[in-house]
C-alpha cells in the first residue's frame, strides 16, 4: 500500500479510522514512502551499535546485556536536505518504556548535502537499567524503506531490549531434557526444571559437534513470567543433522550455565545422554561466553570454529583464551601477566588446508601476531651461493610474529642440519619468532631427537595433533564446500553420502583424510554427475529448473574416483590378477591387501594393530611386469586408504643423484614431495650404491634421505625399489638399516614360452589382429629359440611387444599392400607367411659361430 494513494479517501473518514489506517501503514513500513517534505532531512545509510551489538538485518529488535560501559554509537551517512541548509536540525533522543522524559538528547545541523553524522553516547551507563529502549531520530527519515527502523512521516526509531547481565542472576536448574528433530534441520530441545523467569530473561543455546563446530543455535525469550514449566527452544542447523555426539551449551542472559549432551542416529533419532553445569573458566564457559559475545574475538574464533575437524587444535586455542582472561584479571589488580612459551610441534599433513587451520589457531591464540609459513626445503636451498643462510636469517629476524615451518623432514638431512642448528640457536637466545614445526609424527619425533635443545624449548602441552577427519566431519566439509558453490544436497543425496562414508569408516577405508579430501570429493565424485544432469534438465525444462541447478541428487554421486570402497579394492586386485603369469607375486599382493584390511578393521573395533609398513623390493629381469604391477598396486593401496592419491612416480639414478654437493638432497626433496600420497618406484635402485665401500658416492645421500620416509609409520607414501636380484642384495647389504625397512620382497620370474605366447596374442588382439594356427605355431618356434639362449638382458614381455610392433605388424602391412588378398579377414590376421618373413629376418640377425679360439 502507498500512503499517498489513500490521502484523498481518508479526508472524509472518521478521525479514529484515519488514525487506525495510519497505524497499519506505519507497521507495514509503507509510511517510509510518505510525503518527503514532512521531514527536512533524509539519509541513505545508518548503523547503530549498542555495546558490541550491531543493528540486526531483520525487523526483530535485538537484546543487549547490561554492563559497566555500554556505549551507543550512531553512524548516519549521506544526509540530504530538501533545501539549502539554513539552521535546520534533527534531534536524537534515547527513551525508555515507562519513562516520560528522554534519558539523553542531542541535536545536529548538517552543513552540506551528503554530510554525515557520527556520535557516541557513552556517559549514561548508570541510567541504563533493564528494559525496552527506543532511539528516536526526529526530522530525519531514510530515503528508502529500512525494515530495521520504525518510520513515520517525519521521524524514525530503533528499538532494543536491555537485559540484566547473566553473571548477577540466579540460573534455573535443569532436571530433565528431551529432543526431537523436525524437517531434517530443526532440533526441538525441551528442558524441564525450576524456572522462574520473565520478560527480562533470554536463553541462547549453541550446539557444537565433537570437533567444536557450531552446527546449530536457537534462542528463547519468554513473553510472560514462567514458573516451574517446560522451556522449549528450536535449534536450526544449516545442514541436515549428521550422526554423532553433540553438546548444547545453554546461556542465561549471556552467562553459560548448563550443558545438554545429545547423540543423533539415523539423522532423526535423538537421545539426551547427559545434563551438567558449566563452571566459570571451563572450555564451555569460554566458548559460549566470551567467544560468542566479544565482537572481535567472535570473528577470529568463528573462522577457527568453522574449520572442519581440528578438534584438538581448537581446544588448545581455548586454553590460550582462558590464559588471556586470567591475565586480564591479573592486570586489573596490577599483577604481572603470566608468560608462556608459544613454540609448537604440530603433527599433521603439510597441505594448504592444514596450514590454514593453523593460521586461524594463531589468530585466536596469539592476536596481534602476523602469521607466515615457509617450506623447510626453501630454507635449505638458498639461491645466494655466497650466503646460503641468508633466507633462514631473514626468517628468524621476524621476531614478534609466528612462523610455521612445514616439510621439517628436510631439516634432518645433511643440507638441512645447518639450518636446523641455526634455528635451534635462535630459539635458545630468544632471537626468533614464535615457531610452529609442522610434520608427521615420525618427522616430529626425529626432529626432537636430533635437536634436543630445540625440543626443550617447546612445552609438552604445545605438541598438538591435527587428527584425520571422521566420517561426520567429512560430511560437514562436503556440505561447506557445496555451500561455497551455492549448492545443496537433497535429503536422499545427504543420506547416501553419509551412509557411504560411515560404511567406509567402519571398514577402515577412509585413511588419513584432511579437508582437502572434501574439496576433491565434491569436484570428482559429485560435480561431474551434477553437470550432466544439470545440462539435461535445462534442455528438457522439466520440473523446477532452479532446484535442478542448485541441488545435488543421489544419482549424481560417483564413488569410483575417490576409491575407498571394498568394490574398488576387489577391482584393483582383479586388475592385477588379470595379468599373465606372476603367480607368486599375485599371492603376496593379495596377502598384503588382506592384512591391511584386517588391520583397518581391528583399529575400527578398538583392537591391537601392527605397525603399518608397506614398502617393497621388486627383483627380476627386465620386462617381467615390475613397473606395471607398481602402477596397479598404487590403486590397491589407494582403495585401502593407505595412499591418498595412488599414482606412481618413477625415478632412477639419473633423476636422483646430482653432480655437486647438496644437489642430490635437493632432487630427493622435490621427488619426495611429488611422491606424497603415491607410490615412489625407483628402477635399477642398486645403481644408487656402486660399491659397499665408496661412501663418497652421492647415491648414499639419496639413501639417507629415503630413510627419513622409510622410518615413518604412516608416511602416505609407498616406496618400491626394483632391480636385478643379486644387485639388489648387494645394495641392501651395503646399508644395514635399509633391509629392515622393506618387509615385502617380490621376485618376478621370467615368463615361460606359454606365458609369452599369451602375452603376444593379447597384444595382437589389442591392436585388432588375430593369428592363424599355423602362424601361432611359427611364432612359438621363434619364441622358444629366443628364450633357450636368453641372457640377463632379455626383456621378456617387452621383447614380445617389440616383436609385434617392429616385426609382425610391418610384415602384415607389407603382405597386404604388395599383393592381393582373398578376403577382408586377411587384413585383420597374422598368417603363416607373415611369421615366415619374421623368422627369416631373425635368422639374419643371429651371430655366426666362431671357428677355433
Amino acid at each position: 500500500m502507498d500512503y499517498q494513494q489513500h490521502v484523498v479517501d481518508m479526508r472524509n473518514c472518521n478521525y479514529l479510522i484515519v488514525i487506525a489506517m495510519i497505524e497499519i501503514l506505519r507497521k507495514t513500513g509503507s509510511t517510509s514512502k510518505m510525503e518527503p517534505n514532512m521531514s527536512d532531512f533524509t539519509f541513505s545509510k545508518i548503523n547503530i551499535t549498542v555495546g558490541t551489538t550491531d543493528m540486526k538485518t531483520s525487523s526483530t529488535p535485538p537484546y543487549v546485556f547490561q554492563q559497566d560501559n555500554l556505549p551507543i554509537v550512531i553512524d548516519i551517512d549521506n544526509i540530504s536536505c530538501k533545501s539549502e541548509p539554513d539552521g535546520q536540525s534533527f534531534r536524537i533522543e534515547l527513551l525508555r518504556r515507562g519513562s516520560a522524559d528522554p534519558l539523553y538528547q542531542t541535536e545536529y545541523s548538517p552543513s552540506f548535502d551528503g554530510d554525515y553524522f557520527l556520535h557516541t553516547i557513552d556517559d549514561i551507563a548508570d541510567k541504563l537499567i533493564p528494559g525496552i529502549y527506543r532511539l528516536r531520530l526526529s526530522n530525519i527519515t531514510p530515503d528508502t524503506p529500512d525494515v530495521r527502523l520504525l518510520s513515520d512521516a517525519c521521524s524514525c526509531s530503533y528499538s532494543f531490549t536491555l537485559l540484566a547481565n547473566g553473571e548477577s542472576l540466579v540460573h534455573p536448574a535443569i532436571t530433565n531434557a528431551t529432543a526431537t528433530i523436525a524437517n531434517g534441520r530443526e532440533l526441538v530441545l525441551s528442558m524441564d526444571g525450576r524456572w522462574s523467569v520473565g520478560q527480562k530473561d533470554v536463553f541462547d543455546i549453541y550446539c557444537h559437534n565433537g570437533s567444536l563446530m557450531l552446527v546449530a543455535q536457537g534462542s528463547c525469550m519468554p513473553r510472560k513470567r514462567t514458573a516451574g514449566r517446560n522451556l522449549r527452544v528450536v535449534l536450526t542447523a544449516a545442514h541436515p543433522w549428521a550422526d554423532g555426539a553433540y553438546a548444547c551449551l545453554v546461556t542465561h542472559n549471556g552467562e553459560p550455565f548448563a550443558r545438554v549432551d545429545l547423540t543423533v542416529h539415523g539423522g532423526r533419532d535423538v537421545r539426551v545422554t547427559g545434563l551438567g553445569s558449566i563452571s566459570p573458566g571451563s572450555h564451555d564457559h569460554v566458548m559460549a561466553g566470551r567467544l560468542i559475545q566479544d565482537a572481535h574475538d567472535s570473528k577470529l574464533w568463528k573462522r577457527l570454529r568453522d574449520t572442519v575437524g581440528c578438534g584438538q587444535l581448537k581446544r588448545h586455542a581455548l586454553d590460550y583464551c582462558r590464559m588471556a582472561i586470567h591475565n586480564e584479571i591479573r592486570r586489573l589488580h596490577e599483577v604481572a601477566a603470566i608468560r608462556r612459551c608459544d613454540h609448537h610441534f604440530i603433527i599433521g599433513e603439510p597441505d594448504a588446508a592444514t596450514r590454514t587451520a593453523i593460521e586461524r589457531f594463531a589468530n585466536v591464540a596469539m592476536p596481534g601476531k602476523f602469521f607466515k609459513s615457509v617450506d623447510a626445503p626453501r630454507l635449505t636451498q638458498s639461491s645466494n651461493i655466497a650466503d646460503p643462510m641468508e633466507e633462514v636469517r631473514d626468517r628468524m629476524s621476524d621476531k614478534g610474529n609466528v612462523l610455521c615451518i612445514y616439510g621439517v623432514g628436510s631439516l634432518l638431512w645433511a643440507a638441512g642440519r645447518q639450518v636446523g642448528a641455526y634455528i635451534e640457536e635462535c630459539m635458545v637466545s630468544g632471537d626468533a619468532p614464535t615457531i610452529f614445526f609442522l610434520g608427521n609424527r615420525s618427522e616430529i619425533e626425529q626432529l626432537k631427537e636430533q635437536y634436543p635443545v630445540m625440543a626443550g624449548k617447546v612445552p609438552a602441552e604445545n605438541m598438538v595433533e591435527i587428527e584425520p577427519l571422521t566420517a561426520d566431519e567429512i560430511m560437514y566439509g562436503i556440505q561447506q564446500e557445496l555451500e561455497s558453490r551455492e549448492l545443496t544436497l537433497s535429503e536422499e543425496a545427504a543420506e547416501a553420502i553419509e551412509s557411504g562414508l560411515r560404511k567406509r569408516a567402519e571398514a577402515g577405508l577412509l585413511g588419513n583424510k584432511t579437508s582437502d579430501y572434501c574439496v576433491r570429493f565434491v569436484e570428482e565424485s559429485l560435480m561431474e554427475g551434477f553437470r550432466k544432469r544439470m545440462i539435461t534438465s535445462c534442455f528438457t525444462a522439466n520440473g523446477d529448473i532452479h532446484h535442478a541447478l542448485t541441488t545435488i541428487e543421489a544419482c549424481d554421486i560417483n564413488w569410483t574416483p575417490m576409491g575407498c570402497g571394498s568394490s574398488n579394492i576387489a577391482d584393483s586386485l582383479e586388475d592385477i590378477n588379470g595379468m599373465v603369469g606372476l603367480k607368486s607375486v599375485k599371492t603376496t599382493i593379495r596377502n598384503i591387501a588382506m592384512k591391511a584390511m584386517f588391520d583397518n578393521r581391528c583399529t575400527e573395533v578398538g583392537g591391537m594393530r601392527a605397525a603399518n609398513c608397506h614398502h617393497l623390493i621388486f627383483t627380476g629381469n627386465p620386462g617381467t611386469g615390475k613397473t606395471t604391477v607398481a602402477k596397479k598396486l598404487g590403486k590397491v593401496f589407494h582403495a585401502l586408504g593407505i595412499l591418498s592419491k595412488g599414482n606412481v612416480v618413477v625415478a632412477e639414478r639419473s633423476t636422483i643423484v646430482g653432480r655437486y654437493i647438496g644437489q642430490t638432497e635437493q632432487n630427493m626433496q622435490r621427488l619426495l614431495e611429488q611422491a606424497r600420497g603415491n607410490v615412489l618406484f625407483i628402477d635399477e635402485a642398486y645403481t644408487l650404491v656402486d660399491t659397499s665401500d665408496d661412501r663418497k658416492d652421492y647415491g648414499y645421500r639419496a639413501i639417507e634421505c629415503l630413510l627419513t620416509v622409510l622410518s615413518n609409520k604412516n608416511p602416505d607414501m609407498v616406496v618400491i625399489m626394483a632391480g636385478y636380484a643379486k644387485d639388489m642384495d648387494r645394495m641392501l647389504d651395503a646399508n644395514p638399516g635399509l633391509r629392515g625397512r622393506f618387509p615385502h620382497h617380490l621376485h618376478f620370474d621370467d615368463y615361460s614360452v606359454e606365458e609369452l605366447m599369451e602375452i603376444s596374442v593379447n597384444y595382437l588382439s589389442a591392436n585388432g589382429l588375430a593369428i592363424t594356427p599355423d602362424a601361432a605355431a611359427a611364432m612359438r618356434q621363434l619364441v622358444e629359440g629366443q628364450t633357450a639362449n636368453k641372457g640377463r638382458d632379455f626383456s621378456n614381455a617387452r621383447w614380445m611387444e617389440q616383436l609385434v610392433d617392429t616385426d609382425i605388424i610391418p610384415a602384415v602391412s607389407e603382405r597386404i599392400f604388395s599383393a592381393t588378398y582373398d578376403s577382408e579377414a586377411a587384413i585383420w590376421e597374422v598368417t603363416d607367411a607373415d611369421m615366415k618373413a619374421v623368422a627369416a629376418k631373425y635368422a639374419q640377425k643371429e651371430p655366426k659361430r666362431k671357428i677355433g679360439f
